[in-house]
């Protein structure tokens, strides 16, 4: 409760001297000031809202906020890619379509808007109650506390991928085809959360389809910044047990500007620092940038009958710390080869796409593989689809 008591002049104060508490006395009246009689301390908060307690932001289904992927100094969301305990990793599968196309050199996907896009998720062992956490994001530093919005244009049309959605999903650029998929909006960051099961009898891995509602070019949107796919694996307790990113562009002709980004990378004829190509099976690519250059030949998968080739880093021999492996330019070669069918001359095509494209990150040379890993990627296309 609060009570008046009387001061006068005179009286001495236990903090201040008198000549302090007069000079005090003289700015202030201290004939009507209230004081805090005694009372319980869980009294006194509750009557004072001393220790109020702060409401979360989170209209999505009911989670609380994770505060390991986000920090509380900071709204940028975490990027370093780790495997963690369950050595989580990323399959894309190879697709033959027009809509979507994955770079191996650049490790980017490039798919047209509100198109499927194919992804397998391993971990091992292959335990349950594990979820996925995909995050859409800038790919530069100085705008990754930024959130990642669709434009107006394409969030306020009426067509069927915006009617009867509620807000939380209307607003989010990536959405995963999944019916127990849950979106969140955390400190402005939309994600959205799966819960990955176990994968089903005979295989390794749990497909997801993904789909992508705004371009990059969109200029009240992401106006032409380039954004990455941040995946987490959490537990039930929302603890991150692995983290991988992939670069994705949201464009109109994917082929088109893949080829385009891939010449002008190749084109600036320097070093650049790449994470290396890791191997990959016929039909998928592992986009696992800290799998080990050993590979243990006798756990390749097969697929369709087809053993799956080691990569690059078993076959190319690794430079000494802070030196490059010296080119033999004057040793240019030309195959012709017959094989048994086309899918394996195929698979020959990719593997050695991989080993120079393995080769160009290593010495840095990348102008000088590039016209060889044209001419490998042209003759692949001249076989057309299956």
């Amino acid at each position: 409760m609060c009570t008046a008591m009387s001061y006068t002049a005179s009286q001495e104060s236990d903090l201040f001297d008198a000549t302090v508490f007069d000079e005090i006395g003289s700015h202030v009246d201290l004939s009507n000031l209230p004081i805090l009689e005694n009372e319980e301390p869980e009294e006194m908060e509750k009557k004072y809202q001393l220790n109020p307690t702060p409401e979360m932001n989170n209209s999505g289904a009911g989670l609380a906020i994770d505060p390991l992927q986000f920090g509380p100094l900071s709204s940028a969301p975490i990027i370093e890619e780790f495997p963690g305990k369950y050595n989580f990793e990323i399959l894309i599968p190879q697709g033959r379509g027009k809509s979507s196309v994955y770079s191996q050199l650049l490790r980017k996907i490039y798919i047209d808007m509100e198109q499927r896009q194919p992804m397998r998720f391993q971990w091992s062992p292959p335990v349950d109650n594990l979820y996925l956490r995909t995050t859409l994001v800038y790919a530069e530093d100085r705008y990754r506390g930024d959130p990642v919005l669709r434009c107006h244009n394409h969030i306020g049309t009426d067509s069927p991928a915006n009617r009867n959605m509620p807000t939380i999903i209307l607003k989010q650029v990536v959405r995963c085809i999944h019916p127990r998929s849950c979106y969140e909006d955390i400190s402005g960051h939309n994600s959205v959360t799966i819960p990955l099961g176990t994968p089903q009898p005979g295989c390794n891995y749990v497909p997801l389809d993904f789909m992508f509602y705004c371009k990059n070019s969109c200029s009240t949107g992401m106006n032409r910044r380039a954004t990455q796919l941040v995946f987490t694996l959490e537990t039930e307790t929302r603890e991150i047990v692995g983290r991988r990113t992939l670069e994705v562009r949201v464009c109109s002709c994917p082929k088109r500007d893949k080829e385009k980004e891939e010449e002008t990378f190749a084109s600036r004829g320097k070093k650049r620092k790449m994470k290396r190509i890791p191997s990959h099976n016929i039909n998928n690519i592992n986009i696992n940038t800290n799998a080990s250059p050993n590979i243990n030949t006798n756990n390749i998968n097969s697929i369709n009958g087809l053993q799956s080739l080691p990569s690059f880093g078993s076959l190319v021999p690794q430079p000494p710390p802070g030196k490059k492996l010296a080119l033999a330019r004057d040793q240019c070669v030309s195959l012709n080869l017959r094989l048994p069918s086309r899918e394996i001359a195929k698979a020959v095509l990719e593997s050695a796409y991989n080993i120079l494209a393995g080769r160009a990150a290593l010495t840095g040379d990348h102008a000088f593989f590039y016209p060889y890993m044209k001419e490998i990627q042209n003759t692949n296309n001249s076989f057309g689809n299956d």
